[in-house]
């Protein structure tokens, strides 16, 4: 009886664990998948694809890099009617690998005069563990107007403590009848703060007296 218990349970484990483990191949994507799928979502199916340019940079505990190991990314500018009017979706595909980004940080993204950008737009932030793994855990995040010509993505709207990312964000625009560049141009900042550490008087006060207490207590002992 105790051995048909046991293999019951031994079984009902495998179904469980094999479940699972469809279960997170079903939600686990590929890059080009997510940005496939993103896509289909936010560009009007009249639009046609203009040309772009784009450049990312991390600052990271102070130190400004541009490094493809650490953050690339794509930009995709659409041109559209809209009740006879010309309009811009922009698509932007931003993949950060090994980089802290917390609630405290922002993704910035400025515009060149091509565009004026306007209202916010929602994204979607996936994850991984290594650089073999699919992309999964899907977050929808918020892209929000910081001035005229740039949107922000703050860090409170990222997942905390993931090192590996993809996002994939967009928003509407309206062309500038007074521009003087030839295309939309692009300028990624993430924006990664050095983190400190601030421990507070009421623990360092106690701590202090406990191992003064602890010293004292020790000689005491060592001297009888």
């Amino acid at each position: 009886m105790q051995k048909r218990v046991w293999m019951t349970g031994v079984m009902l484990l495998v179904l469980i664990f094999a479940a699972g483990s469809v279960f997170a191949a079903e939600s686990a994507h590929t890059k080009e998948e997510i940005v496939r799928a993103y896509m289909e979502r936010v560009v009007p199916e009249n639009a046609e694809e203009v040309s772009s340019a784009v450049q990312v940079t991390v600052k990271e505990a102070g130190k400004e890099t541009v490094d493809a190991a650490k953050a690339t990314a794509e930009a995709y500018t659409y041109r559209y009617a809209e009740n006879g009017e010309e309009n811009y979706r922009t698509v932007l595909v931003l993949q950060l690998n090994n980089v802290s980004v917390t609630e405290d940080d922002e993704i910035t993204v400025a515009v060149n005069d091509y565009l004026n950008p306007f209202s916010p737009q929602d994204g979607v932030e996936y994850t991984r563990k290594t650089s073999d793994d699919l992309w999964s855990g899907e977050h929808a995040v918020t892209v929000m107007p910081k001035d005229l010509q740039t949107e922000v993505l703050l860090g409170s709207e990222l997942k905390n403590g993931a090192k590996s990312r993809l996002i994939c964000m967009s928003f509407p625009s309206s062309g500038n009848a007074k521009r003087e560049s030839e295309m939309p141009e692009y300028v990624v900042t993430v924006m990664s703060s050095p983190r400190t550490v601030t421990v507070p008087v009421w623990v360092v006060i106690p701590a202090g007296l406990v191992i003064a207490f602890i010293i004292v207590f020790v000689r005491k002992k060592r001297a009888a």
